[in-house]
């Protein structure tokens, strides 16, 4: 494990000091506390050890001395852990034989901060009201109980430079097939914020599944 530690210091972080150093440090910790730290693979079991030696004063002292090298260590082991390291768990193959494998994991809580453009809701509701809550393209003709299809914008949003009259001649509905795909073909061709062009090609594509 510390080996696969300092691999990650060295690979995904901007560390002021050597990967040896933070891992010599987690190994003066694990003095502290009298067991090994890398031995330990639990997030949260590490978290609660991070909160118990803010009142532990030997760590204090020498992390205070180490300029927060210590803490410091500690924050990379804990992403070091909720990053990289895969549970693997034992199986029986159609044989009897064991198989080991990776258990992938998912589902963590991560913070972020986004800015999205503000759409206007009634215009939304009155486009897909207008389309009878079905996707445009012909040969698609999606509809599922007045739901899942998405309103348009033949000219995106992110082309425009703050807030914009929008109309509902402004969008068109389609499913969200349809309309992933009206996208691609916006990166490739500014031609496809005709309305006609895009449902025209739209057509062509869906013939061919």
């Amino acid at each position: 494990m510390k080996e696969k530690f300092t691999e990650y210091i060295e690979k995904y972080t901007n560390a002021s000091r050597s990967s040896k150093k933070y891992a010599g440090a987690l190994n003066t910790i694990s003095k502290i506390l009298g067991y090994d730290l890398f031995k330990i693979i639990s997030t949260p079991q590490i978290l609660k050890i991070k909160d118990e030696l803010s009142n532990n004063h030997e760590y204090q002292k020498i992390n205070s001395v180490g300029h927060d090298m210590y803490y410091r260590a500690l924050e990379y082991y804990i992403d070091f852990l909720s990053t990289t390291i895969e549970k693997t768990i034992t199986i029986l193959d159609d044989n009897g034989m064991k198989e080991t494998v990776k258990e992938e994991r998912e589902g963590e809580f991560v913070e972020r901060r986004i800015l999205s453009r503000k759409r206007n809701q009634e215009i939304v509701k009155q486009v897909k009201e207008r389309d009878n809550y079905t996707c445009k393209c012909i040969t698609c003709s999606f509809n599922y109980k007045n739901k899942i299809v998405q309103a348009h914008h033949l000219t995106p949003l992110s082309e425009t430079d703050g807030e914009v009259v929008i109309k509902p001649d402004d969008l068109i509905t389609l499913c969200p097939n349809c309309h992933s795909i009206a996208h691609l073909l916006l990166k490739e061709d500014p031609k496809y914020q005709n309305r006609d062009v895009l449902l025209e090609k739209l057509f062509s594509l869906n013939l061919t599944t």
